[in-house]
Formats: structure tokens, sequence, C-alpha cells
């Protein structure tokens, strides 16, 4: 018997046991620990792999997303932060400082308001200098 024969059975009789073929990525060290596995186990690849996952009962997350997603935001969004404060800090700066002189300045409103006292000095000490 041939071994494209033999893998071709192999492939049909996984199919009627209603198994589908995977591909996936490992990492050397994965792809080793999982072949050690199996072969300490007498068992395949994927067989150590649908026992995995059988026993993985991950929570669920309290949260969208995860630490990892969280960690992988942070950075950039810290980033952007602090470029947009040393972009705009010393117009917002200026900006605030021009907002709290603003109420010193005198309102405009529909009812005359009485001159101050002050104003007042200052309009009859002038015409009095003109008069003499």
């Amino acid at each position: 018997m041939s071994d494209p024969d033999r893998v071709q059975r192999w492939c049909q009789r996984q199919r009627k046991e209603g198994k589908e073929l995977m591909t996936f990525w490992l990492s050397q060290a994965t792809k080793s620990r999982l072949e050690n596995l199996a072969h300490v186990w007498h068992r395949s690849p994927s067989e150590i792999v649908e026992q995995a996952l059988a026993q993985f009962h991950p929570g669920t997350p309290s949260v969208p997303g995860t630490g990892a997603d969280i960690e992988q935001l942070q950075e950039p969004v810290t980033g952007i932060v602090r470029d947009t404060l040393a972009r705009d800090l010393s117009w917002l700066v200026r900006a605030m400082l021009q907002d709290l002189e603003l109420p010193l300045a005198p309102q405009q409103t529909d009812a005359p308001q009485e001159p101050s006292t002050a104003s007042m000095t200052a309009n009859s000490t002038a015409s009095t200098d003109g008069v003499s």
C-alpha cells in the first residue's frame, strides 16, 4: 500500500467522523510542545488540541476587550494626548486667561447703568481743569 493511498483513506475516515481540516500557525516552541505531548500521551496533535479545548472554559469578560487590548490602546492614546497638549496647551492657557478677564470688562446690558464714583470724579476733574 502506498503512502498517498493510506493518507487518502485516513482523510476520508476523518471526514466520516465529522472532522474538518484546519490549518493554523504556531511558534516553533508551541509546535514542539504539541508534538511532544502527542508523543508522550500516544495521541495525535489533533486529539491533544481537542482535549485542551474541551478543558478550556474562560470566564465571560466583565468589560469588552481584554487587558491586552487595553494595553495596546493605552500607548497610542497617551501619545495622542501628549502631542495635542504640546501643540495646543499654550493656546488653551491664553484662552483661559482671556476668559478669566471677561467678567472684569464692562458688561453691556439693556438697562442704563449709573456711572461709578471713580468715573464721576475723573469726569468732574477734567471739566474743571478745562474751565479755568
